[in-house]
């Protein structure tokens, strides 16, 4: 463990750029990094017990066994990994070292990324799964079960597993590159996760505004029914449900892209102040994989709200 920490940098970055990388080498604990550091870290911690309580829950109780349910808690599961990466970029700040290498910042985050790109891939599942049922619930109800969710299982984590590759193929080649431990320094060599990222979140957004639109003809064609309040409230519960959803989760995850890809560009930053911005990227993004419980909590009928006042 000593050795991976300890591990030989070389004198260049071209992942953070000299110029970042000379004036904070020998600076110590500095508060600009420090900040930043703490932040993540706050994300990660809150994110990680959340998101480990929505798993159990969901594992403990047989009311919470649909496939909503389901994909909501592999989400939470993917999530709870890719947050525990963050805690060594806590420590390479805290102890004054300010960077490790890349080799050693890998070790410590593979799980990380897998986790990361497995959970924006189950964003996509979960939207796809709504959309299934608002859009053909007679041909959902034939086909959901425990091979069609062990099949989204398995094609979730594809593209962690291919992307974590990627990144530990990066790191066999540039083991001693400098970087500060912050999991957007691991990733920014494989440009390929960023624009993964940018497809599925919009093609998350995209069906959400479907799903929207469907409910919304729903609660039209309900006016006049006898049953009319009920089923208002619920499709109503469901909207405010799918905002906090694209708003937050979806969100997050897509602004933080935007920044990577584009306006760093458009602004012309350098790697001083482009470092600062895409880890207040990586804050967003960590505040999104935190709030999967704050959601259900806030926004889903009963169950979930009723379980988890009880803890």
């Amino acid at each position: 463990m000593t050795f991976l920490i300890n591990g030989k940098l070389s004198n260049t970055s071209t992942i953070l750029g000299d110029e970042f990388f000379n004036m904070y080498r020998d600076r110590g604990l500095t508060p600009g990094l420090a900040i930043m550091a703490f932040l993540i870290a706050c994300c990660a911690i809150s994110g990680n017990i959340m998101n480990a309580f929505l798993v159990y829950i969901t594992a403990r109780n047989k009311s919470l066994r649909g496939s909503t349910n389901y994909l909501l808690a592999q989400h939470s599961l993917c999530e709870f990994f890719h947050q525990t990466g963050h805690y060594i970029f806590l420590y390479t700040i805290f102890s004054g070292k300010n960077f490790i290498s890349y080799a050693t910042s890998t070790a410590f985050q593979i799980q990380s990324i897998l986790g990361y790109n497995s959970a924006v891939f189950t964003m996509f599942e979960t939207a796809t799964d709504r959309l299934l049922c608002v859009l053909t619930p007679t041909l959902y109800s034939q086909i959901v079960g425990p091979a069609y969710l062990g099949t989204f299982s398995i094609l979730s984590f594809i593209p962690g597993v291919v992307l974590a590759f990627l990144v530990l193929s990066y790191a066999i080649e540039n083991p001693a590159e400098p970087v500060t431990g912050q999991l957007s320094d691991t990733c920014t060599p494989v440009q390929l996760i960023y624009n993964y990222n940018l497809v599925m979140c919009v093609l998350c957004i995209i069906s959400y505004v479907i799903i929207g639109a469907i409910v919304v003809k729903k609660v039209k064609e309900n006016q006049n029914k006898r049953n009319a309040n009920y089923l208002n409230q619920r499709n109503a519960k469901l909207l405010r449900s799918l905002s906090a959803i694209i708003i937050i989760m979806v969100g997050s995850y897509f602004l933080n892209t935007l920044i990577r890809k584009f306006v760093s560009d458009i602004l012309h930053l350098g790697p001083i102040y482009l470092w600062y911005v895409n880890v207040a990227g990586g804050v967003l993004v960590n505040i999104g994989a935190a709030s999967n419980t704050p959601i259900l909590y806030a926004s889903r009928q009963g169950n979930y709200k009723a379980l988890l006042t009880k803890i």
